[in-house]
C-alpha cells in the first residue's frame, strides 16, 4: 500500500446534544473546549483537518456544513468523503481522550490497509465507527442506506469491505465519548493532561 496516502481527519460536530442538554462541542475541559481539543490533536497528524456540520473561525481548519443534516453520522461521513475527496479518519467532537498517539495508531493501520472501504476499529468486539477510517469508495453504498433511512454506521461497515482491527488496550481506554453531564464530570484528571 501506499505509505504517502493523504488521509484527512473529519470531525463531527454537528450533532444536537440532547442527553447532555447543551451543545458539547462547546463544552470547556480545562481551558479549551472538546472541539478546539480535538482539533489541536488531528493537526499533530494531518494538514486537511475539518469540522463538519458547523462553521468555525480557526483558519488552520476546513468547516464543512452537513449536506445531509438530520441524518446523523452517516449523513457527517458522506459530507466529509464528498467534500475532502479522499480517505478521512472519522471521529466525534466528545471524545476528550483521543490523543496523537492513539490517532496515529490508526493512521498507520490505514495507510498499510488493502480494504477497499477502510478500517474499522473495535473495541471490546464492538465497533467504534466515531474512531474508524473510509473511503470514498464508500460513497454509493452511504447513498443507498440514507435512501432507505438505515443511519446506522456499524450496519455500514458490517455489510463493507473493511479491515477490522481490535484497539490494544491503550488505544481503547482513549475511546471514551461525553454524552452526559454526568459523564463529563467523571473525566476528573483531564485537565491535568
Amino acid at each position: 500500500m501506499n505509505h504517502r496516502l493523504p488521509i484527512a481527519i473529519a470531525i463531527l460536530a454537528g450533532g444536537q446534544s440532547r442527553r447532555m442538554g447543551q451543545d458539547k462541542a462547546l463544552l470547556k475541559v480545562g481551558d479549551t473546549t472538546l472541539l478546539e481539543r480535538i482539533i489541536d490533536v488531528a493537526q499533530r497528524l494531518t494538514p486537511t483537518v475539518a469540522v463538519i456540520g458547523r462553521t468555525g473561525e480557526r483558519d488552520d481548519t476546513r468547516w464543512i456544513q452537513d449536506d445531509a443534516p438530520g441524518f446523523g453520522p452517516l449523513g457527517g461521513l458522506k459530507t466529509a468523503l464528498t467534500h475532502l475527496d479522499q480517505p478521512v479518519i472519522l471521529l466525534a467532537c466528545d471524545m476528550p481522550r483521543v490523543d496523537a498517539a492513539a490517532l496515529q495508531w490508526l493512521l498507520e493501520h490505514a495507510r498499510e490497509s488493502a480494504a477497499e472501504h477502510g478500517v474499522a476499529t473495535l473495541r471490546d468486539g464492538a465497533f467504534e465507527p466515531l474512531f474508524s477510517f473510509y473511503r470514498p469508495a464508500l460513497l454509493p453504498r452511504i447513498d443507498a442506506q440514507l435512501a432507505t433511512r438505515r443511519l446506522s454506521l456499524r450496519r455500514l461497515i458490517e455489510s463493507g469491505d473493511f479491515t477490522r482491527l481490535d484497539a490494544p488496550a491503550p488505544v481503547g481506554a482513549k475511546l471514551l465519548n461525553i454524552n452526559t453531564p454526568s459523564e463529563l464530570g467523571a473525566l476528573g484528571d483531564l485537565e491535568s493532561r
